[in-house]
């Protein structure tokens, strides 16, 4: 995201204008506008003052390839490709990388938590945040508050993860492939580790959404693979992890 971006190039409503011209929702979701700023949208047709703050928000209405609340988002893949064939090509060319064993330059990280690592060559995945482990060498943010998952009690009709979480008991150990539980601990591990190294052609929840697991001891790979810390990413990750380590003195 670029903070100081400024949109001239779109059009441009206010909440107001778009109710002055009888823009329905049906309009705004076929134009691909933000879910929380349709929300506002119909907050604001509903209420009696129309006059109110939330008459000046603006909708901008992208042209292709932009999108986002300033369309300030492009893959860069050109104006003709529609979404699904450019996630197919992000996937295409992430699993071309991983096959040549490319070390990962662009790192998805957890911005909510101020974490430092002792590199800036890495940051905090949210799989890290609970998950045994002080990774942020500042003030150990990625591990504040997290007793309260470890004291957590599921009702008599629910499943205790390992990590703490419920879930109905009825999705225990009722599909190796999909698991409910974010470590996976519904499933039989062996089922999970099937799947998972597919995970980087594949982005479904069962990866995107998945944690690694604190019994096992494991180091997420950032792409929901997990591996041993003696193992390897096929990314790079658990390199830069380490090399993160040397520079703590460690």
């Amino acid at each position: 995201m670029i903070p100081t971006f400024e949109n001239t190039r779109d059009q441009q409503f206010t909440l107001y204008a778009l109710h002055q011209l009888n823009v329905t929702v049906e309009q705004l979701l076929s134009w691909s506008a933000p879910i929380d700023l349709i929300e506002k949208y119909v907050f604001y047709i509903n209420q009696s003052d129309t006059n109110n703050m939330l008459s000046t928000e603006t909708f901008y209405n992208c042209t292709k390839p932009w999108f986002g609340t300033q369309c300030q988002y492009s893959f860069g893949l050109g104006m003709t490709m529609s979404l699904d064939n450019i996630i197919r090509s992000i996937l295409q060319e992430k699993f071309l990388n991983d096959q040549m064993g490319e070390i990962v330059q662009n790192l998805t990280c957890y911005t909510h938590i101020k974490c430092y690592r002792g590199s800036s060559l890495i940051c905090l995945d949210w799989r890290e945040i609970c998950n045994g482990h002080i990774d942020c060498i500042d003030e150990g943010n990625d591990e504040n508050q997290c007793f309260e998952l470890k004291i957590n009690q599921c009702d008599e009709n629910e499943y205790r993860c390992d990590n703490g979480l419920c879930i109905p008991k009825d999705f225990w150990r009722d599909d190796g492939n999909n698991p409910e539980c974010l470590d996976g601990s519904d499933e039989l591990k062996i089922d999970t580790n099937n799947y998972m190294e597919h995970c980087v052609k594949d982005p479904t929840f069962r990866c995107e959404d998945l944690s690694c697991s604190l019994k096992f001891n494991e180091f997420t790979c950032g792409d929901g693979r997990c591996t041993t810390y003696d193992g390897s990413c096929n990314n790079g990750r658990l390199d830069l992890f380490k090399e993160s380590l040397s520079n703590k003195g460690i």
